[in-house]
């Protein structure tokens, strides 16, 4: 017997037009304290090449950088002239100006990596969704101190209605067709 599924409940292909990336809070005094921190950023600048190559724009939010250092130079260095912005609120959704970057435009999928999974990449993916932005989170380019937090971070997140995968899946997504100089400036890169 064939089982026919909804098809409201699949969301809509990834597409660059229609995509935004958010890096959250990777900073001097959190990554090296997270859970595979290496491996971490090594999927963050994955990610964050991708989309570059991809021409997915993004932003970067820090958390009390006064506190807390700037963005790691590996992040920053994947992103050459853009601005981390700065907030001292857990959720990126709840700083007026990371909100209004985040809500500009209301058709976009909000593609989300950072740290920490459980505290402000899962507010900030919670609160997007209430506002109705459809969110994709990269489950192996977001960490927390302790693994078991992330994991319990991802299966609320997942309950609540974001899709969650990994970087090279969301890569290849955006990318849609193999034969390309944007596929083959991504084969090389996930190598």
């Amino acid at each position: 017997m064939q089982t026919m599924y909804s098809t409201d409940r699949v969301r809509e292909r990834l597409a660059p037009d229609r995509s935004l990336g958010l890096i959250i809070d990777v900073q001097e005094r959190l990554l090296p304290v997270m859970h595979e921190s290496e491996r971490l950023l090594d999927k963050l600048t994955m990610l964050m090449k991708g989309m570059a190559i991809l021409g997915v724009p993004f932003c970067i939010s820090e958390q009390y950088p006064r506190g807390l250092g700037p963005t790691v130079d590996r992040v920053s260095d994947a992103a050459p002239g853009l601005t981390a912005m700065e907030k001292t609120e857990f959720s990126c959704m709840a700083n007026e100006a990371l909100r209004s970057r985040l809500l500009e435009d209301e058709t976009r999928t909000l593609i989300v990596a950072g740290i920490e999974g459980h505290v402000c990449v899962q507010q900030t993916v919670l609160d997007a969704m209430r506002e109705g932005i459809s969110v994709y989170v990269c489950a192996d380019a977001v960490s927390s101190r302790n693994r078991v937090d992330a994991e319990y971070a991802f299966a609320q997140m997942r309950q609540h209605g974001a899709s969650i995968g990994t970087v090279e899946a969301v890569l290849f997504e955006l990318c849609g067709i193999s034969g390309t100089e944007q596929f083959k400036a991504l084969s090389k890169l996930v190598k």
